[in-house]
Order: structure tokens, then C-alpha cells, then sequence
């Protein structure tokens, strides 16, 4: 076995983030292992307009085995072929409940669960109370 393909499929823990992990196997490459982003670094890669910036930016936080920066995710983007860093970066959403009905599925859970401390009313019953907006960012 290769040396790089012995640190690919080396068992890497990163216990400073505590994050969810996953090994994704690239063909004919290798498995590299990637993290659930936090908050933060999820905001960070998604402020851009950039979908490749974007990209390079979360795969670079997310990388775990091996650890890239986002120089050479960059230098990886160019040199692939379009679908190689896919299943990359949908691991990295999954792991980090970014993908587009993680909001939806968090709600149902709440909502259907079995201590559910919040009624949901029904149209008929909802009305607004005229109070304020029930979250104010204090940041």
C-alpha cells in the first residue's frame, strides 16, 4: 500500500471540533475523511457568490484526512474531473444538517416528537398576537 494511500484510510479523529465524521471513497483515488462544519464555518463558506469559493472554502474547514487548505482545494479543483469533489462536499453538508430539508426535518421532529412542548395550531386557530418578532439577533 502507497504511503498517501496509507494516510487516506489511517483512522483520524479530531476530538477539539467533536463534529460527526465520515470516510468518503473517491475511485480510484482513495478514502478521505471529512467533518460536519460548525455554524460559523458554514456562514463563512456561504458568504460568497462564488459556488467554487464556496466549495474550496468548506472542504477546506471539513478535511480531515488528509488536511488541505484552501490553496490546494483549489489546486484540487482545477486538476478534477467536475464530479470528483461531489460526494466530498455532500458528505459535508449531511454531516453538518445543511442540506435543503434538514430545517424541515428538524421542525418535524420537534414537532411530532414524543415530549412535545409546543402546540402547533391548526389555520383556523392561528391568529397574530401583534407582538414583536419572536427571535431578535443580539449580535
Amino acid at each position: 500500500m502507497s504511503d498517501l494511500k496509507a494516510r487516506l484510510l489511517a483512522p483520524r479523529c479530531d476530538t477539539e471540533h467533536g463534529f460527526p465524521e465520515r470516510e468518503v471513497e473517491l475511485p480510484g483515488l482513495g478514502t478521505v475523511r471529512v467533518r460536519g462544519l460548525s455554524r460559523a464555518e458554514h456562514a463563512r463558506a456561504s458568504n460568497t457568490s462564488n459556488p467554487s469559493y464556496a466549495e474550496r472554502r468548506a472542504i477546506a474547514a471539513a478535511m480531515l484526512d488528509p488536511v488541505m487548505t484552501e490553496d490546494e482545494v483549489a489546486t484540487w479543483q482545477r486538476r478534477s474531473p467536475a464530479g470528483e469533489l461531489a460526494p466530498v462536499v455532500l458528505a459535508i453538508m449531511e454531516l453538518s444538517g445543511a442540506m435543503p430539508d434538514a430545517a424541515k426535518e428538524a421542525y418535524k421532529s420537534l414537532r411530532d416528537g414524543p415530549d412535545v412542548g409546543v402546540r402547533v395550531l391548526s389555520g383556523v386557530e392561528a391568529v397574530d398576537d401583534g407582538g414583536g418578532p419572536a427571535y431578535e439577533d443580539a449580535g
